[in-house]
């Protein structure tokens, strides 16, 4: 049953990128293709998503959209936030896409339409309550961007630390590492995740 599963995702990904020349060229200017493959990873049948090979991408990007109870066009809306909040992300360096993509999708869309409409308060919001899961996500997404090329230096990769990173605290190692300087945080990083046995 678990190959057959690994088959269906598989074929399902193989029509997925049959459908990227005719979608592609139709997605908003800002929008990549990773976010519309994870948007079209919402079709819950193979025939659902072959019939869109038939009737063509206009219909797709159309469904898209107007489908708003539709869970590909529920995806979809939170896919066009890409290039309207990307670039007023605050930090410097600001966060990368990716990490902050991780961060709303935590939210429903009342809560993430109230966390973009005013970040300040968002961010504060996550200082004094660091302990909730959306306050680590945005630890990380902050420090990423500050400490990804020295952990390449050291021959670390950010995928290959995160889990270290999200077993620590939040308040006293992630923002202590981004209020008083990241030299600490990547000594302790510096002998990359513990080897398996």
């Amino acid at each position: 049953e678990l190959s057959g599963k690994r088959v269906g995702e598989a074929i399902k990904q193989f029509v997925i990128a049959q459908l990227r020349p005719g979608l592609e060229p139709l997605l908003p200017e800002g929008v990549p293709w990773q976010d519309a493959r994870w948007t079209l990873g919402a079709i819950e049948t193979l025939k659902e998503l072959a019939d869109f090979l038939e009737t063509g991408t206009d219909l797709l990007m159309w469904k898209l959209v107007n489908g708003s109870e539709w869970p590909p066009a529920a995806r979809y809306a939170i896919v066009l936030l890409r290039p309207q909040v990307s670039p007023k992300l605050p930090g410097d360096p600001p966060p990368y896409w990716d990490d902050f993509f991780k961060l709303i999708l935590e939210f429903d869309d009342a809560g993430r339409q109230e966390m973009l409409q005013n970040l300040d308060k968002f961010i504060l919001k996550c200082r004094m309550d660091p302990y909730t899961r959306p306050a680590k996500l945005w630890a990380l997404a902050q420090l990423r961007p500050r400490i990804v090329d020295a952990l390449e230096v050291q021959g670390n990769e950010w995928e290959d630390v995160l889990p270290m990173l999200e077993e620590m605290d939040t308040m006293r190692e992630l923002q202590a590492a981004l209020d008083g300087g990241v030299a600490p945080l990547l000594a302790r990083l510096a002998h990359g995740p513990p080897e398996e046995n």
